[in-house]
């Protein structure tokens, strides 16, 4: 299940205002999911809108594009769990996170004060374009930036990765191991178990 509660503390209250509102739209859906704030959870379909709350799901044949604000993509893999807990454009949010993500944004585009949270930890958005999820062949969270820069945050432990960057939490309760550089091999993998390209 989606963890890292505690680590909600360390970010800034959003206006309650800003909840319970549509913050994007499903751009594509295939396979099979489901989308919504509380079961019945409805399919999910392209075209739906995505409100705070909302509890984005993949199956093992599904794949999600998500478009969020006024310029933040998100492309949910396979047997994902995506919840956005709270977002305000140009602001930032919060992002719960069971699975693998593609996150995209245009070069040059403040994401605020984003965080993704998992249970391996926490990543603090200061980039446009990483990959984060399940990697075959390793255990863990692996985390790759192609384009700017975050902070990965888990043990007690930060590492920044900027653009061609990557690391892994081997373990939930592990700190992640030093920022290293891909062979292209395993960022196009990395990037392909998600978006199925």
């Amino acid at each position: 299940m989606i963890g890292g509660g505690t680590l909600l503390c360390a970010l800034q209250p959003f206006p309650a205002a800003a909840l319970a509102r549509n913050i994007g739209v499903v751009r594509d859906m295939q396979g099979t999911g489901e989308l919504g704030a509380a079961t019945p959870f409805a399919p999910m379909q392209t075209g739906m809108d995505v409100r705070l709350g909302d509890r984005a799901a993949t199956q093992t044949d599904g794949r999600a594009h998500l478009s969020v604000g006024q310029a933040t993509q998100l492309h949910l893999g396979p047997q994902t769990v995506l919840v956005i807990d709270a977002f305000v454009a140009g602001a930032g949010g919060v992002i719960f996170l069971d699975g693998g993500l593609v996150f995209d944004r245009p070069a040059g585009a403040d994401p605020g004060a984003l965080a993704v949270l998992t249970d391996f930890g926490r990543i603090g958005v200061r980039g446009t374009r990483f990959f984060v999820g399940p990697e075959a062949g390793h255990n863990g969270l692996a985390i790759f930036v192609e384009r700017g820069e975050v902070a990965v945050l888990a043990a007690g432990a930060e590492v920044t990765l900027t653009a061609g960057l990557g690391t892994l939490i081997p373990d939930a309760g592990h700190a992640p191991r030093p920022a290293s550089s891909w062979a292209e091999d395993r960022v196009r993998a990395a990037f392909a178990s998600i978006l199925g390209k």
